[in-house]
């Protein structure tokens, strides 16, 4: 089975660069002193002289490193060349050695073992080749035995690039992944956005339409009945005038989240209308089968009955009532049980404040991520009233949704 193609190489700061460097810098002056003081003799009274008859060798050590070493800056340009070259020039000069580690490190990073291997072959192959017919150098151990070694510390260099090369396709990886779940996360937050916007859309869309209706069905009295009195007109007259200020503000509505035609549903497919807080009890009631729910009315009894509830205008009442019922469903989900209450607070031509307190379930909550697209739902419908919404954990313990929406001018 192929390998997948590895992840980019990621881009190296000028500090990434210049400690990388320094390292090789330092590593092939150490290279070259030990070289230095393995040419030379030590006299019989133990002091060590430099041998003349090794001045050609340490030339060429010296002079092939430096030319050789500034390919280590093309390491990712040209990889395979690179450390091939590095890699056998490194056997015949102390100051290549530097650069021949990095550029082999690097090319392993890309995790192709048959890069790796054009590289290693001519590399053991010159390290034998020098070993047993120029090096001057008396280790005390066989041959074969310093080949393997130097092979080994080369493949200990190729498992340090291998290793690298890993935690970066790791990193890659798990880089990938996190953008798109954020750009998931984006997409589902817009779809919610969406889908509350057309909900809103529709429902204000069928209020609208019975306003029109009403103003359309006083208008045609008006000019069509010539008996009313100076009353009936009056009055006629004013049931057309609130009814062209509620339609204008609903048209409002409609235009403000500009709802989407959706040809595809049909009559029968639509969605009803949102209920509103005069049916408020029915909902706090079916909550209270999942655990205990407070209901908290202005007048302190039932919401059909609250004469301020009533008074609240439909569209407000409808975003209060949906309000209600995320909070209550959030809890049954994430803090089932959990003692709740549920306040509605109404202040006539000011605001509508509505909460959805709980505290901390007795039992630890399910577990799962929550997508938060309610909460993001119930935002955006107080935000197109011109209101706000808050939610967040409590300091001790529990969860918290409040709601501001501003009465209608």
């Amino acid at each position: 089975m192929p390998r997948p193609a590895p992840v980019q190489q990621p881009r190296i700061s000028w500090w990434g660069h210049t400690w990388r460097l320094a390292v090789v810098g330092i590593t092939s002056l150490v290279l070259f002193a030990i070289q230095v003081s393995e040419l030379g003799r030590t006299l019989p009274d133990g002091t060590w002289t430099w041998d003349p008859a090794n001045d050609a060798r340490l030339w060429v050590d010296l002079v092939v490193g430096l030319v050789t070493a500034p390919l280590v800056l093309f390491r990712r340009r040209w990889p395979v060349a690179v450390a091939l070259v590095l890699s056998v020039v490194s056997v015949f000069s102390t100051v290549a050695a530097g650069p021949a580690m990095l550029a082999l490190m690097s090319l392993a990073t890309r995790r192709r073992w048959r890069e790796v291997a054009v590289v290693l072959v001519p590399t053991g192959l010159a390290t034998f080749v020098f070993e047993a017919f120029f090096s001057s150098t008396e280790l005390g151990m066989p041959l074969l035995v310093y080949v393997a070694l130097s092979l080994v510390i080369t493949a200990l260099f190729v498992a340090i690039g291998y290793y690298i090369g890993a935690r970066r396709e790791l990193v890659g990886s798990l880089l990938a992944r996190a953008e798109a779940a954020e750009r998931a996360q984006h997409a589902r937050e817009e779809q919610a956005r969406t889908g509350e916007r057309n909900r809103i859309a529709r429902e204000m869309h069928d209020v609208l339409a019975h306003r029109i209706s009403v103003v359309t069905m006083h208008a045609g009295a008006l000019a069509s009945r010539t008996d009313l009195t100076p009353d009936q007109v009056r009055d006629a007259a004013r049931v057309i005038e609130d009814g062209s200020r509620a339609a204008m503000r609903d048209l409002r509505s409609v235009l403000g989240v500009l709802r989407d035609g959706d040809p595809g549903v049909g009559a029968a497919e639509k969605e009803p209308p949102q209920p509103t807080l005069a049916v408020l009890d029915a909902l706090v009631a079916d909550a209270r089968e999942h655990g205990p729910v407070d209901l908290v009315l202005p007048l302190g009894g039932r919401a059909h009955d609250d004469p301020l509830v009533a008074q609240v205008p439909e569209e407000v009442s409808r975003a209060a009532y949906r309000v209600v019922q995320e909070g209550l469903t959030n809890v049954r989900k994430h803090a089932p049980g959990a003692p709740t209450v549920a306040r509605v607070d109404v202040t006539p031509g000011e605001d509508v404040l509505v909460s959805v307190v709980n505290i901390a379930p007795a039992s630890p909550p399910p577990s799962g991520t929550p997508s938060g697209l309610g909460l993001l739902g119930i935002r955006e419908r107080a935000e197109l009233l011109g209101g706000s919404a808050r939610a967040g954990a409590r300091p001790g313990g529990g969860f918290a949704l409040e709601v501001r929406l501003p009465w209608p001018a």
